[in-house]
């Protein structure tokens, strides 16, 4: 968990650095197409509730998502598009290992 906070960190840091923003719009769109394939807004709150996920919650991953496939190289590739998002995050990942504390026992 503590491993997760710290690369979600690293990611939103990357975005800030890198000026990528990602408007209210774009993830409104992106809840709306997902309304829209699950058929209604109760069956959103019931897939929501199902995967014990806010709404809030849910906005906040599709920003990061949406934040991270700007900053990768452009592709109409969506197995390239997800191999650079692995890459940097693993990358970023790489990078928060000066926070890992050694647990010798000296």
């Amino acid at each position: 968990v503590l491993e997760n906070l710290i690369v979600e960190q690293l990611i939103k840091d990357e975005l800030a650095s890198k000026k990528v923003v990602v408007s209210t719009g774009e993830v409104d769109a992106q809840i709306n197409k997902i309304k829209a394939e699950v058929g209604s807004d109760a069956s959103f709150q019931q897939a929501l509730a199902f995967q014990g996920m806010t709404e809030a919650a849910l906005r906040e991953q599709i920003t990061m998502q949406m934040g991270l496939e700007k900053l990768v190289e452009p592709s109409t590739d969506s197995a390239k598009v997800s191999e650079n998002i692995y890459t940097l995050v693993q990358k970023l990942r790489s990078q928060g290992k000066v926070w890992l504390v050694p647990t010798t026992g000296k």
